[in-house]
């Protein structure tokens, strides 16, 4: 019997299967796709639909952006508004812009388009409608996407909401990724009338995928360092195990449960233990949800008007 080395058969089994520079651009080609469609996942809603406090300040969504970010602090009239105007076709359909707006937001909650909770394709296609209404506030069109090379966006938008700080770098970050996925809706050509743009123009959407990412990894650098020395700053203040365990033995947090217990008979309260079930709540959800500060001091009055009740975990979700 013939033995064979193991240099031999390594070598042997290199020659008959894909050459490894192909093999390790197939895998990377196929991380990225891979990459790509997690980024489309919605990690906003949970297992049931409802949601949920989510810090993604990295992200999508930066905590850090506080009122400066209207797609998270708009009143439950303004969302109804906006999606009556999606809704109602005749509306939307008198303008080219309405009727790509509008189904944009349609192929979002679709599963084509990652099939996102309303509320999140709402922030999505609030935030391109934006980006429209800056760039042109009297245009009907797309045009204002394609002008001078699509530069528009960094030169109008972009730049100078970064440059005099009228947006937070995250922020800024999370228009451009809306404006990713309006091209990637482009591209796949579906839902919307295909005889209201031209095939040059439709080209010249799509090519914003290319563009796009140059400007959000510009943002990034632009801004990193203050994003690094946010982190640090909590990182020394973060709560401990020790902290919670102070809380949950502290007169404020018995009082706040026995008060709680009271309810119960229908007593009304005074203003002051009013007060100290709020804080007792408030500071026992930011701990029990294990999140970062910013998600839930940014959670405005009106997402807790929202929040959703499941009745099978018996968990109200904001």
């Amino acid at each position: 019997m013939t033995k064979v080395s193991k240099a031999t058969k390594r070598a042997s089994e290199t020659s008959t299967g894909t050459p490894p520079k192909q093999k390790r651009r197939r895998i990377k080609e196929k991380k990225e796709e891979e990459e790509e469609e997690e980024e489309e996942v919605d990690d906003t809603s949970s297992e049931d639909g409802s949601y949920s406090v989510h810090d993604d300040s990295d992200d999508e969504i930066s905590e850090e952006s506080g009122d400066e970010q209207d797609e998270c602090g708009w009143s439950s009239s303004e969302h109804k508004r906006w999606k009556e105007f999606y809704l109602d076709a005749p509306q939307r359909d008198k303008t080219v812009r309405g009727h790509f707006v509008s189904t944009f937001f349609w192929y979002l909650l679709h599963v084509e388009g990652g099939a996102h909770t309303e509320e999140q394709a709402m922030i999505h296609t609030r935030q391109v409608h934006r980006i429209f209404d800056i760039l042109d506030p009297d245009g009907d069109d797309l045009d204002c996407l394609i002008r001078k090379d699509s530069m528009d966006i960094w030169d109008l938008f972009a730049g100078p909401r970064l440059r005099n700080k009228e947006l937070k770098g995250n922020t800024l970050k999370a228009y451009l990724r809306s404006l990713e996925y309006f091209a990637k809706f482009m591209k796949k050509n579906i839902f919307y009338n295909k005889d209201l743009l031209t095939s040059d123009q439709r080209i010249a959407i799509v090519d914003l995928r290319e563009q796009l990412p140059d400007y959000r990894s510009t943002i990034h650098r632009r801004t990193a360092t203050k994003t690094t020395r946010r982190k640090v700053e909590e990182a020394y203040k973060k709560i401990t195990l020790e902290d919670i365990r102070a809380f949950q033995s502290s007169e404020v947090c018995k009082k706040g449960v026995k008060l709680m217990g009271d309810a119960i008979s229908l007593r009304k309260q005074t203003k002051k233990e009013f007060v100290t079930v709020r804080e007792f709540l408030l500071v026992t959800t930011l701990y029990e949800n294990g999140s970062r500060p910013g998600p839930f001091e940014n959670a405005k009055v009106d997402r807790f008007e929202r929040a959703v009740f499941t009745a099978s975990k018996k968990r109200w979700t904001v």
